[in-house]
C-alpha cells in the first residue's frame, strides 16, 4: 500500500517534529484523507493529538493502516535524506521503503501492540465545554521564553484574566522567595473571566516555542474552568496539533 506525502517539508516540520519534542516513539494512524497521531510525554501530564490532511486514495472511506514507529527521530533523519518534496512510502510486510530518484531506504517498523498507544479520549475532551478562549500571539510566546532566563527557580505559569487581558505569571506561589515575570499575553478574550489564577507547566510553552511555526499559524487557547483543563489548539495550514494539559491543583 502506498501513503502519499504531497509535502515533505510540511510533513516533517508540522507533524513528525512536534512528536519528537514529547515521544520516541508514536503509533501514526493513515487514513483516507489525513495522517493523524496521538502521543503524550513521559509522565502523561501533556497529550498532543496531530492531524496531517493528506488524501490517500489506495484506502477506503473508514479503513485505517497503523505505523509503529519505534524511533520517530530516526525517521525524521530518513526524510532529510531524500530531496523530492512530493513522495510516497510503499508499506508491507511491517517496513516501508521509500524511494526518490537513485535513493532508497527501509524502515522496519514494530509489531502491533508493542507500543503503548495512550488511553485518551480526544472526542470527550473536545466536547467539554470551555468557558475561556483567547488567542496565543508567537511573539507572546517568545517574551515568556526569554522571561524563563530570569525566573529559573520555577517552571509554572499562571494564567488569569483582569479587565479585558489575559496575563501569564512565571512564579511558584506555593514557595517563598520566587522571582516572577508577569506580561500580558492575550489582549482580549471570549467567555468567563478567570478570576483566580490557574498554573499550568510551563514545559508546554517551550515545546510549542520550539516549533518555529509560522506567523500565519494560530494558536488558539481553550479553558475548561471547572476541570482546570488547558486545550491549545494551532492551525498551520494542513496541519493541526492539539495539545491537552491540566493545571496543577493548588
Amino acid at each position: 500500500m502506498l501513503v502519499h506525502i504531497s509535502s515533505r517539508e510540511e510533513f516533517v516540520s508540522k507533524f513528525l517534529a512536534p512528536i519528537t519534542k514529547l515521544s520516541e516513539s508514536a503509533c501514526i494512524t493513515i487514513h483516507r484523507d489525513k495522517i493523524s497521531a496521538l502521543t503524550t510525554n513521559s509522565d502523561n501530564s501533556l497529550i498532543l493529538h496531530l492531524s496531517h490532511k493528506q488524501e490517500n486514495p489506495s484506502l477506503t472511506e473508514g479503513e485505517k493502516v497503523i505505523l509503529n514507529v519505534p524511533n520517530i527521530s530516526r525517521f525524521v533523519n530518513l526524510f532529510s535524506c531524500i530531496t523530492d518534496d512530493s513522495t510516497a512510502l510503499d508499506f508491507a510486510e511491517n517496513c516501508v521503503v521509500c524511494t526518490s530518484g537513485d535513493l532508497k531506504f527501509r524502515y522496519h517498523l514494530l509489531e502491533d501492540g508493542i507500543l503503548k498507544v495512550p488511553t485518551v479520549n480526544i472526542q470527550k475532551i473536545k466536547e467539554l465545554d470551555f468557558d475561556t478562549t483567547f488567542y496565543l500571539q508567537k511573539d507572546n510566546i517568545l517574551q515568556l521564553l526569554k522571561a524563563s532566563t530570569f525566573t529559573t527557580d520555577t517552571d509554572k505559569l499562571y494564567i488569569s484574566t483582569d479587565d479585558t487581558k489575559v496575563y501569564g505569571e512565571l512564579t511558584d506561589k506555593q514557595q517563598a522567595n520566587v522571582d516572577s515575570f508577569q506580561q500580558p499575553i492575550a489582549m482580549s478574550y471570549s467567555g468567563s473571566a478567570i478570576t483566580n489564577p490557574m498554573s499550568i507547566n510551563f514545559e508546554l510553552i517551550r515545546v510549542i516555542g520550539s516549533l518555529r511555526l509560522n506567523r500565519d499559524c494560530k494558536t488558539v487557547v481553550h479553558v475548561n474552568n471547572e476541570n482546570s483543563v488547558f486545550l491549545f489548539d494551532i492551525t498551520c495550514g494542513d496541519n493541526k496539533l492539539q495539545y491537552i494539559t491540566s493545571a496543577y491543583a493548588e
